[in-house]
């Protein structure tokens, strides 16, 4: 898993096509969470920044944007996840 430092609070997480970018702040922004698979990493690296997501924004619903939701939200089961109306119906009829 890559970490990089974008610039100050704002960081990249991930490998390949599978990537994120976490604002961290006072609430953190996670923005994507990618597949199921790489949560293991994430988390990880979500650890060594010394942060948890407040938030989850899913910027849309393909399966490599939405499918690790289940599995974050059982490790930050307080994180609130937004997307377009549209996103969460097939959210919701994906899991």
């Amino acid at each position: 898993m890559i970490v990089k430092k974008v610039t100050d609070g704002i960081y990249y997480i991930g490998i390949l096509l599978m990537n994120c970018h976490l604002i961290k702040s006072k609430k953190s922004v996670l923005f994507d969470c990618a597949i199921s698979q790489v949560i293991p990493g994430f988390l990880k690296s979500l650890k060594d920044l010394s942060t948890q997501p407040d938030f989850l924004v899913i910027l849309h619903s393909h399966f490599d944007h939405i499918g690790g939701i289940t599995r974050l939200k059982k490790h930050f089961p307080s994180l609130k996840t937004i997307g377009s109306e549209l996103t969460n119906k097939n959210f919701k009829s994906y899991h």
